[in-house]
């Protein structure tokens, strides 16, 4: 592949300031922070990701529209859900799907899974913008009482939907919004991280410019991942890491209907049958392997364009 001059897009990423979340985070005991992993997976660590946005922006430089992937010199790489399952540390298997935002959600659903009682729920649920929610200071001040009355598992749950608001799907600054709600309840956020970065990235790209609104730290940690950990020129013994670095061959050009562009607004405001389609899709998904891809290589071929 010869190298050609790139145009530079004027992207960002989200920023959200973490500094009170990750201090509360800080004075829970490690024996209790390994206790909220047991139902949150991974997410204190994508709390307390330290970001290099330059990096990000830079790579999403890379990002090819028509492929949906990050294309380098000699080789591509596009996020994966089961890559981003292992990152986030919350299995997928039968589990419900986030399948859009629902404003007129029961307050009793709600106040169940955050262990509150429904007056508290609507005294402190804002409306802001277009959307209710919950301010990040309510939840903040809420785990800090909880944590001190050791009331855990409510404590627990008012981090965990302050870090899905403010860091895994963030919106608004300071508040966490009816959307990151409804995926707190479905206890399964990777589907819809990894659709958000693609979403996110494939909208901008189109605009040449804006804010990716994507969970920036699980994006660099999946980027981290590809890098090497100990130095240039040395071997990795990892022989997962080793597969996902060599990954599968592309033997020829893709099929002309595998890039045509599909990015669906609005949860499928213009094409409410096609929406469902794809909410249907979901509920029985085939997993492909060795029959379909081929075996993984690392063999440089010819260009074949």
């Amino acid at each position: 592949m010869e190298s050609s001059k790139r145009n530079i897009y004027s992207f960002k990423f989200k920023d959200p300031d973490l500094r009170s979340l990750r201090s509360l985070v800080s004075q829970i005991h490690p024996v209790y922070r390994i206790n909220f992993g047991k139902n949150y997976g991974n997410l204190l660590s994508i709390l307390n990701q330290q970001v290099d946005h330059t990096t990000l922006i830079t790579l999403a430089q890379f990002y090819d529209l028509p492929l949906r992937c990050f294309i380098f010199q000699d080789f591509q790489l596009a996020p994966t859900l089961e890559e981003f399952e292992r990152l986030v540390r919350i299995p997928m298997k039968d589990k419900s799907l986030f399948e859009g935002t629902d404003e007129s959600l029961p307050l009793e659903v709600i106040a169940s899974a955050l262990h509150m009682g429904e007056k508290e729920e609507k005294d402190n649920l804002e409306t802001k913008g277009n959307t209710k929610g919950f301010s990040l200071s309510f939840l903040l001040e809420r785990a800090h009482t909880l944590l001190k009355a050791e009331s855990w598992d409510a404590c627990y749950s008012a981090i965990a939907l302050a870090i899905y608001g403010i860091i895994l799907f963030p919106n608004m600054d300071g508040f966490v919004d009816m959307t990151a709600i409804c995926v707190f309840l479905t206890g399964n956020p990777v589907p819809t991280l990894l659709a958000d970065v693609y979403y996110h990235i494939s909208h901008r790209y189109t605009k040449k410019k804006g804010l990716i609104a994507c969970c920036a730290p699980l994006l660099y940690q999946w980027f981290l991942e590809h890098l090497p950990k100990t130095g240039a020129w040395v071997e990795q013994s990892d022989v997962i890491l080793s597969l996902r670095q060599l990954g599968y061959p592309m033997e020829g050009p893709p099929e002309a209907n595998s890039l045509e562009a599909f990015l669906l607004l609005d949860f499928g405001a213009e094409n409410l049958s096609l929406f469902q389609r794809i909410k249907e899709a979901w509920k029985n998904v085939n997993r492909k392997g060795k029959a379909e891809l081929g075996r993984a290589n690392g063999i440089t071929k010819e260009p074949y364009f």
